[in-house]
């Protein structure tokens, strides 16, 4: 999963985020173009709506790979001029495409890293005291004298 986070920016000064979600699932870029498209017009007259159709919108864009959205997106390089108020500027996109592609992948490497340790040391604990325990009973090594005894 890659995320665009397509900033608006207003006269008053007011900023908000439109989410964009980026599946990949093997279209061609011409493919890709003809979705976004369609997308690019949806905010804008979103814009001329209302404002509470400014909150944070789910849109779901099909990428052959994220260069291939990224460049899609460069050809819609607009800002739409929507109200006397309010202007939307899709030039300004701030791509954290890297980072969120791999963190799935790293935070599943860590969980993974810290249940083989966990169990390591849990298998390692247990083992080492049944052992001392199975040698006390076979009579191979002299138990321990406890508290009290001599």
């Amino acid at each position: 999963m890659a995320f665009l986070y397509i900033s608006e920016l207003s006269t008053d000064e007011l900023s908000r985020n439109l989410l964009f979600t980026s599946k990949q699932i093997g279209r061609s870029e011409t493919a890709l173009r003809s979705v976004l498209s369609p997308r690019v017009e949806h905010i804008a007259s979103h814009c001329k709506a209302t404002e509470t159709a400014l909150q944070r919108q789910h849109f779901l864009l099909e990428s052959t790979s994220p260069m291939t959205l990224l460049r899609t997106l460069n050809r819609h390089n607009t800002t739409f001029i929507t109200d006397a108020r309010r202007a939307v500027n899709v030039a300004h996109i701030r791509i954290d495409l890297h980072h969120r592609c791999n963190i799935g992948a790293q935070v599943a490497r860590r969980a993974a890293q810290n249940r083989g340790r966990r169990s390591k040391s849990a298998a390692h604990i247990k083992v080492g005291a049944t052992t001392v325990e199975r040698e006390e009973r076979l009579g191979r090594r002299e138990a321990a004298p406890r508290e009290g005894e001599k």
